[in-house]
């Protein structure tokens, strides 16, 4: 009889360990879901406004890929800081005319991009100065499109 009460009493003491470790699991699961507080998070505005774009373009009966283009269109119009390709229109068009020749010249890969920036330093050499800067924003672990990025890449490009 004692060696089974010693039993059940080990069997009862992990039996609460393991009730207290999932108390604790399920306890943090709403913390971690918290949004990010250096405001990189979803906008709720444009969640809500995403949302109400989806259940406009399925009740018209749009759907697949069809209904990613609606939701965006719909998105552009309401936000239009969101329409188009974000950037630089002038890096974008003399990057693709460099690309374009450098591949004519049969580059490929690696190659390529270091033919870029060469033919952007001899035709612009402010717009491969916005290469190099974003660069090294990247190489200095930073995230595209976020403050801290920006704010370095203006730094980098006056030269500070």
């Amino acid at each position: 009889m004692k060696r089974f009460m010693k039993r059940f009493t080990k069997h009862l003491a992990v039996k609460r360990l393991a009730m207290i470790a999932a108390s604790v699991l399920v306890s943090a699961g709403p913390l971690t879901a918290q949004p990010m507080p250096d405001g990189r998070g979803p906008d709720p505005e444009r969640r809500a406004a995403r949302m109400e774009c989806r259940q406009d373009a399925r009740a018209r009966g749009v759907f697949g890929p069809e209904l990613r283009d609606a939701v965006r269109a719909c998105m552009r119009a309401r936000f239009p800081e969101l329409a188009g390709r974000g950037g630089n229109p002038e890096l974008r068009a003399e990057r693709m005319a460099c690309r374009q020749e450098a591949r004519s010249r049969g580059a490929r890969g690696p190659e390529v991009r270091a033919a870029v920036l060469e033919c952007l330093r001899a035709r612009r050499p402010d717009l491969a100065r916005i290469v190099e800067c974003r660069r090294g924003a990247r190489a200095q672990g930073l995230i595209p499109r976020t403050p801290e990025f920006r704010a370095t890449v203006q730094a980098c490009r006056r030269g500070a």
